[in-house]
């Protein structure tokens, strides 16, 4: 090796997979990893949110991938109270676009993204928790751009295997149960076989304390998101192993590399 740099530090190859799978993650706050480092009723502030202690990094951890990318801003809704025909406000309406997804501004999208360049393996949608919080809008409304989703996610991310997560507001708060049914009304007019909805507790037995795990009921904390992450894997990671038997290889909810055995 050569010694490069004042400090006579050397280069290091760092051994990555030559085949990972790679993890797309589409949702809000949440997924935006948003007061994830907060204590109960702690103030919002820029310091306390951190994606890199989010459940997807978790997860893509768990499955052995560095390969894996976030499309998340705070405070989007999957559908709105009215319709908006410029989808500006909207995930579906934002997923394509490189600019408006992240600043929210209403008109054309100016550059998109060239979806060619960089397939997913696994897509995972965690949206829905917004359309309640200022909604709520119809469940019909909220179904149509549930689906409408589903069918923009697909056309970019024709060989993925999508999963659209039930918010996990539905198991702490009893007036937003109305989103299970519409999600899984959804998926079922999407009459896509490689989408599948993924449940995430009740409210009698919810996956992650309604208090402890939360800094404000809504949003996890750094053990909400692991807790979170550690459900999330234990119900999907077969199914990923299934399709991507060369990417996960072992069981359980840890990927290993083909033929390393469990």
């Amino acid at each position: 090796m050569q010694s490069i740099g004042v400090f006579g530090g050397e280069l290091v190859p760092l051994a990555l997979p030559s085949n990972p799978l790679r993890l797309e993650v589409l949702g809000d706050s949440i997924t935006a990893g948003y007061q994830a480092l907060a204590e109960y009723g702690q103030t919002f502030s820029l310091e306390l949110e951190d994606v890199f202690s989010s459940y997807e990094r978790r997860m893509a951890d768990a499955w052995g991938t560095w390969d894996w990318r976030v499309v998340a801003r705070s405070g989007i809704p999957v559908s709105l109270v009215e319709e908006d025909p410029a989808g500006s406000g909207i995930i579906s309406g934002q997923y394509d676009c490189r600019v408006h997804w992240w600043t929210g501004v209403a008109g054309s999208c100016p550059t998109a993204w060239d979806h060619a360049q960089w397939q997913a393996d696994v897509v995972i949608i965690n949206g829905g928790t917004n359309d309640h919080v200022y909604g709520p809008p119809t469940t019909e409304r909220f179904t149509a751009r549930y689906t409408e989703l589903l069918q923009v996610v697909r056309s970019s991310q024709p060989d993925a295997l999508i999963f659209a997560v039930v918010p996990l507001i539905c198991s702490c708060q009893s007036s937003a149960g109305w989103l299970k049914g519409a999600i899984e009304q959804a998926v079922a007019e999407a009459g896509d076989a490689r989408v599948s909805v993924v449940q995430t507790g009740s409210l009698s037995a919810p996956w992650l304390d309604c208090r402890d795990d939360y800094s404000d009921w809504t949003h996890p904390n750094v053990a909400g998101h692991a807790k979170f992450a550690e459900r999330l894997l234990a119900s999907v990671t077969e199914t990923v192993r299934q399709a991507f038997p060369s990417k996960c290889g072992g069981s359980g909810s840890v990927c290993t590399p083909a033929g390393a055995g469990a």
